[in-house]
């Protein structure tokens, strides 16, 4: 392996656990408050077991050029 395919390897490593330890902050309070207003849009009739939920996130960085929306169902 070159030197400059080893840096770059080294670099989207140290990217890549980076971005992963970012993910791993969120996820868990993301989770919380999904799964707490989904209890609650149940309790109050909004939604019912078996429904399907359209949710999405964003994640914006302007240091990074960064602006992504992302969306899916969660099936209860």
């Amino acid at each position: 392996m070159t030197k400059a395919k080893s840096t770059q390897t080294a670099r989207d490593k140290a990217i890549e656990a980076a971005v992963s330890q970012f993910m791993k902050s969120i996820d868990h309070a993301t989770r919380r408050e999904i799964e707490k207003r989904l209890r609650k849009a149940i309790a109050d009739g909004i939604v019912k077991p078996g429904d399907s939920v359209t949710a999405g996130m964003g994640l914006k960085s302007p240091d990074a050029d960064l602006d992504v929306a992302v969306f899916g169902k969660i099936k209860l």
